[in-house]
């Protein structure tokens, strides 16, 4: 276990004592758990992106994974995460979260050509529009936490990054479906 891991389950540990104490106050603990998930998850995604530093720095190659129980597994989603070393300032931390955000949805646009081969122009236009009105609106809550501050941009712009590496893993299970 990581030291970022072993600092995150303390911190749960902690406030589930907070949470006991305040039981009684339904409102307040719902945003007590909220809140608590939001870190949680912010702190974890931070540990992964630590502990990856540096790995993701080629291009795409498309793999085939078949896992134990016969389930397709997608290839990881290889960009160019290096400036990820250098930037200190805000700034610098957007316009590197610009720059892989702006990768990954050029990998993303490429796996949707692929895709609207086998099911057609219409239906990827149609699902690629609701997927994109989903995560800007899941991306906007991330982001809400920290809105006015000098990290609601990067919190905004990672998070958009990281739903367009899930939707490319969908992309290419479902290319892989159809043409196994």
């Amino acid at each position: 276990m990581s030291e970022c891991q072993k600092i995150i389950i303390s911190i749960l540990k902690r406030s589930s004592y907070y949470f006991i104490e305040v039981g009684r106050n339904f409102v307040r603990i719902a945003n007590f758990v909220y809140l608590l998930v939001l870190v949680s998850l912010v702190a974890l995604t931070s540990c992964a992106n630590a502990s990856n530093l540096g790995t993701q720095t080629s291009k795409s190659v498309t793999t085939t994974t078949i896992a134990a129980d016969g389930n397709y597994v997608p290839p990881p989603v290889k960009y160019d995460r290096s400036c990820e070393k250098s930037a200190f300032s805000s700034w610098q931390m957007d316009q590197c979260a610009e720059s892989e955000l702006s990768q990954v949805t050029d990998i993303m646009n490429s796996a949707l050509s692929k895709e609207a081969k086998y099911i057609g122009s219409g239906v990827v236009t149609t699902v690629q529009s609701s997927w994109e009105k989903y995560m800007l609106a899941e991306c906007d809550m991330e982001e809400g936490i920290f809105a006015g501050g000098s990290t609601a941009p990067y919190i905004q712009l990672t998070c958009e990054a990281s739903e367009t590496v899930a939707r490319i893993k969908e992309i290419d299970r479902d290319i892989f479906l159809r043409n196994p």
